[in-house]
């Protein structure tokens, strides 16, 4: 045979089988699992370009069964101070014991940020940033079970009135009235001993009608208000909010919220809606596991609970263009899970939308409106 014919043959076929398994290499980096990617986050990656980074929560499979924790571990504890110790170390135990060999996989990956990579254990989650390539991948990664965006938060957009409102003594707001909070008042609750966590857009904290209730008057900043700068502001929905569920003027005696008596701490968490001024927060799902981790544990000792929250308020929700009833697994649903067996009641507004339908906004689980 011609010498130069045999190399021309040999090198076409080494070309041949190059394309063939370069081919298959990339087909597995863009071939997605999608049943395990939220249907929004689907969305975007089919209008994004292949240099786009995305901002994603990821799920492992292997998860602290609540359930069954109950009926084990926890089934003698019979208060908080015996139960939160017991489930934060499951909780931690299960994150410290499955996530670092799923990082470590992930640092060796293209297209990842590796900086933001960030674990949480109050669900077993990781945070990161990364390309539609190695999301791919991920998809298809045995300890996985579900991928989300990091989804802005939407709250209502709030407006100054040039009226001031006039005070009320010893009065107190309609709305009170409509709910019968008065009846419960005569009955002794009037969230006396109870504390609250306001997640939004950060709380007034010199407020005349919030000062004399928050938790940074009894307790270090570090466990009242999770933020860096004490009061920080995205804008005042936060403050009204914080209002509507302890407020209370105790000079002039103007009863605004229907747990007057509880104290309140504060997480400012949370975008302002779109179109809004800009915020200082990363926002998101990130924002709210982290603040619902901090809830559980804010001044990081599992020995004492009087610093855990009884109430989460959360008067946010997601866009309902973006969301979907079909991601039902979701990262925010794990930790609610977990703060709900530590005893702590996390409600989400309903209804500021309203009242037409499908103006419940995600995802509002355990809703307060009204009737």
């Amino acid at each position: 045979m011609n010498k130069g014919l045999f190399f021309r043959k040999q090198r076409f076929l080494m070309i041949s089988l190059g394309l063939i398994f370069g081919s298959a290499f990339l087909n597995a980096q863009t071939n997605f699992n999608w049943a395990n990617v939220s249907s929004e986050l689907t969305r975007k990656l089919d209008k994004s370009a292949d240099k786009d980074y995305f901002e994603v929560l990821v799920l492992l499979k292997d998860q602290v069964d609540l359930d069954n924790l109950k009926t084990t571990e926890l089934r003698s504890a019979t208060s908080q101070k015996e139960i939160i110790p017991v489930l934060i170390s499951s909780l931690q135990r299960k994150s410290e014991a499955t996530q670092p060999a799923l990082i470590d996989w992930m640092k060796t990956q293209a297209g990842v940020d590796i900086a933001s990579i960030n674990g949480f254990w109050i669900t077993n989650a990781i945070f990161v940033r990364a390309k539609k390539s190695f999301l791919a991948a991920l998809s298809q990664h045995p300890s996985i079970q579900w991928i989300e965006s990091n989804q802005d938060a939407v709250i209502e957009s709030t407006t100054r009135s040039n009226v001031a409102m006039p005070l009320i003594p010893k009065g107190r707001e309609e709305g009170l009235t409509a709910i019968r909070a008065p009846f419960m008042w005569r009955l002794g609750y009037t969230g006396y001993g109870r504390k609250a966590l306001i997640i939004d857009s950060g709380q007034d904290y010199l407020h005349p009608a919030l000062r004399t209730q928050f938790g940074y008057n009894y307790g270090a900043q570090s466990q009242t208000y999770y933020a860096t700068i004490l009061g920080d502001l995205c804008e005042e929905h936060g403050t009204h909010v914080a209002g509507t569920v302890v407020g209370i003027d105790r000079v002039n005696r103007d009863t605004i919220g229907s747990a007057f008596n509880a104290q309140w701490i504060g997480a400012p968490s949370v975008s302002k809606k779109a179109g809004g001024d800009a915020c200082d927060y990363k926002g998101g799902t990130y924002s709210t596991l982290s603040s619902f981790q901090w809830a559980l544990n804010p001044d990081r000792n599992t020995k004492t609970t009087d610093d855990v929250p009884d109430v989460i308020n959360n008067s946010w929700g997601r866009s309902s263009e973006t969301a979907s009833v079909s991601d039902c697994f979701t990262s925010e649903r794990s930790a609610i899970a977990a703060l709900d067996a530590a005893g702590v009641v996390v409600v989400f507004s309903n209804g500021n939308n309203g009242p037409a339908s499908n103006t419940v906004s995600f995802p509002a689980g355990l809703t307060v409106g009204p009737v």
